[in-house]
């Protein structure tokens, strides 16, 4: 099965346009008779397609994209008998109609309607055992409210009436919110999106990470003016883009209807690799029992007296021989690991082909002073950049290698929380949206009795703990 995805507007009546849902078409690519397609769209989605208007017929067509043959929908004859009433699948009373010139022509056992594309999609009656795809449809959890309110006003209706102002996390969100706004009276339309003057950072009210933007040229990426109070977040009704507002502004906005609509999946990294502290087993082949240090040598007076150089220049004297090493036999040149006993360091030829540890320098360094996070922040930023922030997880795993070598049981990362707005934010700028949270902890709402909370990472289980500020732990700088 194939799908696409199209988001129109389904209006209600209840309040003469005062709101308007949204519904989500589905195209089914696998030949059935009307009836199992109907079963199956109520299985998976909510119904075979209900279409009430000219504009959720053209969003049906641009869901189609010219695709040849012919597509059920859900308007079926009431009876027989009847050549005047037809319903929809879902119960729908809507009147509309797009029929195919001289049709409906009510021949023998045409109770059901298809779509035809080469007459450009228009309705035609068909007889419901013939073998079709066709269109299903779900409702989503966005309702568009055509009322002008300012923002607050905006964000007290929705979480009174609805569930919260919409947060725009995800680029499938972005696509329904664009149908959305299609219907606006408004320029602008309001979403959960807001800024605070404070820290200078954008965030959505219902708590969602800010990792997909869409921002308009010249709004929302640089410093807000904020002369003229806190800024909040609207969506174009032209070209969908986000703008920067002033929160007194009167717009139409956007409601969420349904708690589990934008329910995230946070990604748990306890089953993916990580960057292990210097230590061979984590390289080559573990069926292999020896492993090359990259090494070079010189020779003072002879074979027997050598002086051993590392790759890259360093002048560590640090040796773990085995027991008798190095022997020095001529042609032994290079260093390597052997397994047993305990990866120590033996002499061998250069040209023996084994597997091999390379390393990569990391942008971070482990201070191994005892500080608080305040002190620990500016020690960073008088010293080398800033307190470490983990916005990806290949920095999570430069961050593991590094807390390896600490002397405190957690360690300070440049994560802060604010409990004025209940959001966790990195002090450099970055939004959080990889997380690696330990149980319990950066999820819920922080207990603030003791103050703000701040970030650390745990030396063992590498997850993230929720600490008082005032704790004194090792930190990790960028550099």
């Amino acid at each position: 099965m194939s799908s696409a995805l199209y988001l129109v507007l389904l209006f209600s009546a209840l309040w003469k346009l005062s709101f308007c849902r949204i519904r989500q078409f589905h195209v089914v690519n696998e030949s059935k008779n009307w009836t199992k397609a109907q079963n199956y769209c109520r299985e998976k989605y909510t119904d075979l397609a209900t279409i009430e208007s000219k504009e959720e017929m053209e969003a049906v067509k641009a869901v189609l994209k010219g695709t040849g043959g012919n597509f059920w929908i859900g308007l079926k004859q009431k009876d027989k008998s009847d050549k005047i009433n037809w319903i929809w699948s879902d119960g729908s009373k809507s009147s509309y109609r797009y029929w195919n010139k001289g049709e409906p022509n009510f021949g023998r056992g045409q109770m059901c309607v298809e779509l035809r594309q080469n007459s450009e999609y228009r309705w035609n009656d068909a007889g419901c055992q013939r073998s079709n795809p066709f269109i299903c449809y779900t409702m989503t959890s966005l309702i568009l409210i055509n009322q002008p309110k300012t923002w607050r006003e905006a964000l007290s209706y929705c979480r009174e009436n609805h569930v919260d102002l919409v947060s725009v996390h995800t680029e499938e969100i972005q696509h329904w919110v664009e149908s959305a706004v299609y219907y606006a009276s408004t320029a602008n339309v309001w979403m959960g999106l807001r800024h605070t003057c404070v820290l200078s950072i954008w965030f959505w009210v219902s708590g969602e990470s800010m990792c997909y933007e869409n921002w308009a040229p010249g709004n929302g990426t640089g410093v807000e003016d904020c002369s003229g109070g806190e800024r909040s977040g609207a969506v174009h009704s032209g070209s969908k883009k986000w703008v920067s507002l002033p929160e007194d502004q009167r717009l139409n906005f956007i409601c969420t209807v349904k708690d589990t609509l934008f329910s995230q999946q946070l990604h748990s990294s306890s089953d993916s690799p990580r960057i292990a502290p210097p230590n061979p087993k984590t390289s080559g082949n573990p069926s292999d029992d020896k492993y090359f240090v990259h090494h070079e040598f010189s020779s003072v007076s002879g074979p027997a007296f050598l002086s051993w150089i590392w790759s890259d220049g360093n002048n560590s004297s640090y040796r773990y021989w085995k027991p008798g090493e190095p022997n020095n036999d001529v042609g032994d040149n290079c260093v390597q690991l052997l397994e047993r006993p305990e990866y120590r360091w033996n002499d061998e030829c250069c040209q023996w082909a084994n597997p091999f540890i390379c390393y990569k320098e990391l942008p971070l360094i482990l201070i191994n002073q005892n500080k608080t996070w305040r002190e620990a922040l500016r020690y960073c930023r008088e010293n080398h950049v800033d307190l470490v922030s983990v916005h990806t997880e290949e920095i999570q795993h430069w961050v593991e290698t590094a807390v390896y070598y600490a002397s405190t049981a957690n360690v300070w990362m440049g994560l802060h929380h604010t409990c004025t707005l209940n959001i966790w934010f990195w002090v450099k700028g970055e939004f959080i949206c990889y997380q690696n949270w330990a149980p319990g902890n950066g999820t819920g709402v922080e207990d603030c009795s003791g103050g703000e909370r701040t970030g650390a990472v745990q030396s063992g289980s590498k997850q993230w703990v929720s600490l008082p500020e005032d704790q004194r732990l090792n930190f990790i700088c960028t550099v």
